[in-house]
């Protein structure tokens, strides 16, 4: 028997005649189990400058450089603690996103892909009234540790290893496998290698996620988000 448990995580916009970019709250799920294990997991945002509580994912548009024509990738102002528990053997927490879905806002919903070679993309912060499409996408990637990092580094570009992009459930090429897996029986997951194998990190209960996006040929005024941002916690 399959049970999954799907919800909504996260709002995300960046307004870049502001100094602020938020994103949306912070959610508790859990299924337990009489037999057999139990799953539970639960992500709570805080903001990277004091450990304080946080309602949104943010970045520091004032650090966003407008009109530049080379990618600048931001590690958001806001971190996610992550408190999981899976000891059944299937168990594990995916992470994507559905821009195109009906229920995203109308103003961030993605109705055309950007491309990378022939795969269509809508994974990202989408821009404002756009409807998507080439140069109105802002990639973004995450990364799990198991210990706070002060400066973490979410360009993808630097290293792919302990950084992954968000994948969108409309991807022609969307598969849930360990490339959008958080946490399974085995640990938090910290990279995909080359042939797509996890690497597991060392094996708790407490994990931390930092969020980046890449930013390019950005006007003011104009904004960026996404509101379909989810976990979804399966076992079968």
């Amino acid at each position: 028997m399959k049970k999954i448990l799907s919800l909504l995580l996260l709002f995300g916009c960046i307004v870049l005649m502001s100094n602020s970019v938020f994103a949306a709250t912070e959610f508790t799920a859990e299924v337990s189990f009489t037999s057999g294990g139990e799953v539970s997991f639960d992500a709570v945002l805080k903001k990277r400058a004091d450990n304080t509580s946080a309602t949104a994912i943010t970045w520091d548009a004032g650090d966003i450089s407008i009109g530049s024509s080379s990618v600048e990738w931001k590690t958001a102002t806001v971190y996610a603690v992550l408190t999981s528990t899976i000891t059944k053997a299937s168990g594990k927490v995916y992470l994507y996103q559905n821009n195109k879905s009906t229920s995203t806002a109308v103003k961030y919903q993605a109705t055309t892909p950007r491309y990378e070679t022939t795969n269509q993309i809508y994974s990202g912060l989408v821009k404002a009234n756009s409807g998507g499409g080439d140069g109105n996408y802002a990639p973004m990637t995450f990364m799990v540790s198991t210990v706070t990092v002060t400066t973490p580094d979410i360009n993808p570009v630097t290293s792919e290893y302990g950084k992954r992009y968000f994948i969108d459930q409309d991807n022609s090429n969307f598969v849930k496998d360990d490339y959008c897996t958080v946490v399974d029986s085995q640990g938090y997951i910290n990279a995909v290698d080359g042939s797509g194998n996890a690497q597991h990190l060392a094996k708790q209960t407490t994990g931390y996620m930092y969020f980046g996006a890449g930013f390019q040929n950005i006007i003011a005024g104009t904004s960026y988000g996404t509101n379909n941002i989810k976990f979804e916690i399966v076992t079968e």
